[in-house]
C-alpha cells in the first residue's frame, strides 16, 4: 500500500483529501509499477475526473472525483479489507484489486453480455443495478473494478446515479472445465480469444509463486504445512486457472492421496501427502528450479513450465514396458492411478508407486 504522495499526477488537493483520512493507495500482485489512480471521463462526456482506489480501516472502495473536486466524491463498492487481501508476493501483503478505465464501447459490450448471456449459470453470482432505456446512454468511460481470481465489475456514472454490473467468480472454482465453460461463453460475445476471463483466475505473468492459501480446495491441514514450511506454488505463466495440486489414488485403490507441485530455496519438486496426511509424505522429482523455467533474453525472470496431473491406469499399463526396464518392477499391474510431471522440455515423466517405492518414470513424448 502507497501514500497518496506517492503519485506525483494526482492533484494536490485530492492528495490533501486522502491524506486527512488516512487513506492508502492499496497495491496488487499482479502489477509492477504504481497503480489503482486513474483519471477519465466517469461522470459526464468531456470531463477531467480522477478515481482512486481507498484503503481506509478495515475498508477498501473506490473514491470518484468530479473534476477533481474533493466536496462530494462517490463513493463506489465498499468492501472489508480481508476479503480481497493477499499474499501472493512472498513475505509481503498484497491486494487483490485493481482499478482501471474502461471505455464507453467496452462498457456496452459488457452490458449487452451481462444483461444477455450470463443468466443461467448455477455456480456464478450475478449482482447488478442499472435500468438504462437505452445502450446509447452509455456516453462516457466508467471504471473496471477487478477481483484478481474472484470477480469483476463495471461502474457507469450517470445525472449522479452508479449503475453497476458484476460477475461474481468466487463459487466457479479453478478447475479446468468450469473454465472452458466461462471462456466458451465469454468468447460468443467478445470473440475468440478474448482473455479477460483468464484474469479472474490467474493472470499471464512473468514468474507467479502462490501461496498454499491462494488453493481453496486444497485441504486445510496441508495448506498449513505447506504454509509453515515456506513452500510456494509455481504457475505456467501463460496464465489460466490455478494448477499443480492433484488428489488421486496414488498408493492404493480407493485412497485419496494429495501431490502438490512445490518451489522452495530455488527447487521445484512434487510433495505426496498419503491419504490427505500432512504428517504421512513422500518427496519426488527433485530438480534445480532452473530446470523447469525458461529465462527470457529480455529480463532475468523466469516464466515457469511445469505442471503435474493425474495419470490413469490405462496410461499406466500401456507404459509397461517402458517400467519394466527396472528390476523393482516385475509383476507390475497398475491398479492405481499415478502422476505425469510435465516439464519445460515439453516431456512428461510418468511417476508409478509400486511395492513401497516409487519407480523410475517412464517418459511421454518430447516434442
Amino acid at each position: 500500500k502507497l501514500p497518496p504522495s506517492f503519485f506525483p499526477t494526482l492533484p494536490s488537493n485530492i492528495k490533501s483529501y486522502l491524506t486527512q483520512r488516512g487513506i492508502m493507495i492499496p497495491q496488487c500482485w499482479t502489477r509492477k509499477r504504481a497503480h489503482n489512480v486513474i483519471r477519465g471521463q466517469f461522470t459526464a462526456p468531456g470531463c477531467r475526473d480522477w478515481a482512486a482506489l481507498c484503503l481506509m480501516n478495515d475498508s477498501i472502495f473506490t473514491l470518484v472525483f468530479p473534476q477533481g473536486d474533493t466536496v462530494k466524491p462517490f463513493k463506489l463498492a465498499k468492501e472489508k479489507v480481508n476479503k480481497w487481501e493477499s499474499g501472493f508476493l512472498s513475505g509481503n501483503l498484497s491486494y487483490n484489486c485493481v482499478i482501471t478505465v474502461l471505455e464507453k464501447e467496452s462498457i456496452r459490450k459488457r452490458y449487452e453480455f451481462t444483461k444477455n448471456n450470463i443468466y443461467g449459470y448455477d455456480d456464478l453470482i450475478v449482482r447488478d443495478d442499472y435500468d438504462l432505456e437505452d445502450i446509447s446512454e452509455i456516453d462516457h468511460q466508467g471504471i473496471y473494478d477487478e477481483y484478481i481470481g474472484l470477480a469483476a465489475s463495471v461502474h457507469f456514472i450517470r445525472n449522479t446515479r452508479n449503475y453497476i454490473w458484476q460477475i461474481d467468480c468466487s463459487k466457479l472454482g479453478y478447475d479446468e472445465t468450469s473454465l472452458k465453460k466461462l471462456v466458451s461463453t465469454i468468447d460468443k460475445v467478445f470473440g475468440p480469444g478474448h482473455n479477460k476471463t483468464l484474469e479472474l483466475f490467474v493472470p499471464r505473468m512473468d514468474s507467479l509463486l502462490l501461496p498454499p492459501k491462494f488453493f481453496r480446495h486444497l485441504p486445510p491441514q496441508i495448506a498449513s504445512v505447506l504454509d509453515r514450511w515456506k513452500i510456494l506454488i509455481p504457475q505456467d505463466s501463460e496464465g489460466g486457472c490455478a494448477r499443480n495440486y492433484i488428489c488421486g489414488e496414488l498408493k492404493q485403490k480407493g485412497q485419496k492421496d494429495w501431490a502438490v507441485l512445490c518451489y522452495k530455496d530455488g527447487l521445484i519438486y512434487i510433495t505426496i501427502f498419503w491419504n490427505g496426511s500432512s504428517s504421512d509424505t513422500s518427496l519426488i522429482n527433485i530438480k534445480p528450479a532452473e530446470s523447469s523455467a525458461y529465462f527470457p533474453s529480455t529480463n532475468k525472470e523466469a516464466t515457469f513450465d511445469r505442471s503435474i496431473e493425474i495419470t490413469s491406469e490405462n496410461e499406466i499399463r500401456e507404459l509397461i514396458p517402458q517400467f519394466n526396464q527396472n528390476k523393482n518392477s516385475i509383476g507390475l499391474s497398475p491398479i492405481h492411478q499415478g502422476i505425469t510431471d510435465w516439464d519445460s522440455d515439453d516431456a512428461g515423466y510418468v511417476f508409478y508407486y509400486f511395492k513401497g517405492i516409487w519407480l523410475v518414470p517412464a517418459v511421454l513424448g518430447n516434442d
